[in-house]
Protein backbone atom coordinates (compact mmCIF):
# COMPACT_ATOMS: atom_id res chain seq x y z
CA UNK A 1 0.00 0.00 0.00
CA UNK A 2 2.95 2.28 -0.02
CA UNK A 3 3.62 1.98 -3.12
CA UNK A 4 3.87 5.41 -4.68
CA UNK A 5 3.04 3.26 -8.15
CA UNK A 6 -0.44 2.28 -6.41
CA UNK A 7 -1.40 5.21 -5.18
CA UNK A 8 -4.94 6.16 -5.54
CA UNK A 9 -5.38 2.77 -7.73
CA UNK A 10 -5.77 0.74 -5.21
CA UNK A 11 -9.28 -1.05 -3.86
CA UNK A 12 -8.54 -3.83 -1.25
CA UNK A 13 -10.62 -5.90 -0.07
CA UNK A 14 -9.88 -8.59 2.80
CA UNK A 15 -12.14 -11.73 2.77
CA UNK A 16 -11.94 -14.01 5.84
CA UNK A 17 -12.99 -17.39 6.25
CA UNK A 18 -11.66 -19.91 8.26
CA UNK A 19 -9.67 -19.17 11.53
CA UNK A 20 -9.11 -15.65 10.29
CA UNK A 21 -12.30 -14.96 12.23
CA UNK A 22 -10.54 -14.51 15.12
CA UNK A 23 -8.91 -11.00 13.97
CA UNK A 24 -12.88 -9.45 13.74
CA UNK A 25 -14.41 -10.69 17.03
CA UNK A 26 -14.79 -8.07 19.52
CA UNK A 27 -13.70 -10.10 22.16
CA UNK A 28 -9.76 -10.71 20.97
CA UNK A 29 -9.12 -6.37 20.82
CA UNK A 30 -8.12 -6.37 17.71
CA UNK A 31 -9.86 -3.34 16.75
CA UNK A 32 -7.03 -0.33 17.41
CA UNK A 33 -4.47 -2.53 14.78
CA UNK A 34 -7.76 -2.62 12.21
CA UNK A 35 -8.56 1.02 12.26
CA UNK A 36 -5.22 2.04 10.39
CA UNK A 37 -6.22 -0.21 7.32
CA UNK A 38 -9.76 0.76 7.38
CA UNK A 39 -8.54 4.82 7.18
CA UNK A 40 -6.85 3.29 3.98
CA UNK A 41 -10.12 2.36 2.51
CA UNK A 42 -9.39 -1.68 3.50
CA UNK A 43 -12.69 -3.54 3.53
CA UNK A 44 -13.01 -6.49 5.55
CA UNK A 45 -15.38 -9.16 4.72
CA UNK A 46 -16.11 -12.28 6.40
CA UNK A 47 -17.52 -15.58 4.84
CA UNK A 48 -20.92 -16.42 6.43
CA UNK A 49 -20.35 -20.12 5.93
CA UNK A 50 -17.57 -19.75 8.61
CA UNK A 51 -20.06 -17.67 11.13
CA UNK A 52 -22.94 -20.48 10.65
CA UNK A 53 -20.40 -23.73 10.61
CA UNK A 54 -18.87 -22.71 14.21
CA UNK A 55 -21.92 -21.16 15.50
CA UNK A 56 -21.02 -17.08 15.90
CA UNK A 57 -23.34 -14.43 15.57
CA UNK A 58 -22.46 -11.25 13.24
CA UNK A 59 -23.12 -9.49 16.65
CA UNK A 60 -19.71 -10.84 17.90
CA UNK A 61 -17.83 -9.06 14.79
CA UNK A 62 -17.00 -5.44 14.75
CA UNK A 63 -19.60 -2.96 13.42
CA UNK A 64 -17.31 -2.17 9.93
CA UNK A 65 -17.56 -6.11 8.66
CA UNK A 66 -19.51 -6.65 5.68
CA UNK A 67 -20.52 -10.29 4.54
CA UNK A 68 -20.38 -12.56 2.03
CA UNK A 69 -22.76 -15.83 1.40
CA UNK A 70 -19.37 -17.63 0.69
CA UNK A 71 -15.04 -16.70 0.51
CA UNK A 72 -14.95 -18.75 -2.21
CA UNK A 73 -17.71 -17.92 -4.01
CA UNK A 74 -16.40 -13.99 -3.45
CA UNK A 75 -13.03 -14.51 -4.68
CA UNK A 76 -13.91 -16.44 -7.98
CA UNK A 77 -16.58 -13.18 -8.05
CA UNK A 78 -13.38 -10.91 -7.70
CA UNK A 79 -10.96 -12.79 -9.87
CA UNK A 80 -13.32 -12.89 -12.60
CA UNK A 81 -14.10 -9.26 -12.76
CA UNK A 82 -10.20 -9.10 -13.30
CA UNK A 83 -9.30 -8.59 -9.52
CA UNK A 84 -5.47 -9.58 -8.31
CA UNK A 85 -5.75 -12.42 -5.78
CA UNK A 86 -2.99 -12.28 -3.15
CA UNK A 87 -2.38 -14.97 -0.50
CA UNK A 88 -0.77 -14.15 2.79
Amino acid sequence: MKDPRLEGKLFIELVVFGDGIEMLLKANNYEELLKPLIAQGVVFVQCMNTLTGRGISSEKLYPFVHYVPSANGEIILRQYEGWAIVKP
